[in-house]
């Protein structure tokens, strides 16, 4: 899901989380708008063009725009959903899936966003979309399937210590006994952000 990070969102429509019991069936026709789902618990499996796309714990599911595809739950339980909108098409067609080996940063920053996103879109429409680039980076660092032990210390200390207001790219760089430029190269050369807009 590299294509994530390329591009621009205009709009987040809904940041929801879906309950479905085992069993349950459900479908979308014509999708009004790109989306990411992962489960919060439980299995979901997505048809799409006679593909099935399995969506359980410790996956992320890219569901095109303007796709219609049939919903069965396999074991009940909660699913994360972010639907957006772009400036630019994104011409996929297909329904994209990874497993994720950070789950619980990317399931940490959701909670956060959706209670932001229950507060009114319009009032937070910075902060929100602040949280969907950082959701989006982190699919797609772990899609990469990088192995920087730096890289992934330097993520897991920003989330831990968001609160701290000395938090900053030295800060951070000093905590991690590197230099403040390699660090931002780190983040803009392997996951194309940068560490203070994307992350702090």
């Amino acid at each position: 899901m590299n294509f994530l990070n390329s591009i621009t969102i205009s709009e987040i429509t809904h940041v929801s989380i879906v309950n479905f019991k085992t069993g349950e069936k459900s479908g979308m026709v014509l999708r009004p708008w790109h989306g990411i789902a992962f489960s919060l618990g439980g299995e979901l499996v997505y048809i799409h063009n006679n593909a099935t796309i399995s969506l359980k714990n410790n996956h992320i599911v890219y569901l095109p725009k303007e796709s219609t595809y049939d919903i069965r739950s396999i074991h009940g339980g909660s699913f994360a959903v972010i639907n957006f909108q772009t400036m630019q098409d994104l011409a996929i067609q297909d329904f994209k899936i990874t497993e994720s080996t950070n789950e619980e940063i990317i399931l940490r920053t959701f909670f956060v966003m959706n209670n932001i996103f229950l507060r009114g879109f319009v009032q937070h429409r910075a902060e929100i979309l602040s949280y969907a680039y950082k959701i989006f980076s982190l699919i797609t660092y772990n899609e990469l399937q990088i192995v920087s032990p730096i890289l992934s210390h330097a993520i897991e200390y920003i989330d831990q210590n968001l609160q701290k207001p000395q938090l900053s790219n030295s800060f951070i760089a000093n905590q991690l006994h590197i230099s403040e430029v390699y660090l931002r190269k780190l983040f803009t050369n392997t996951l194309s952000v940068s560490v203070k807009n994307n992350f702090i």
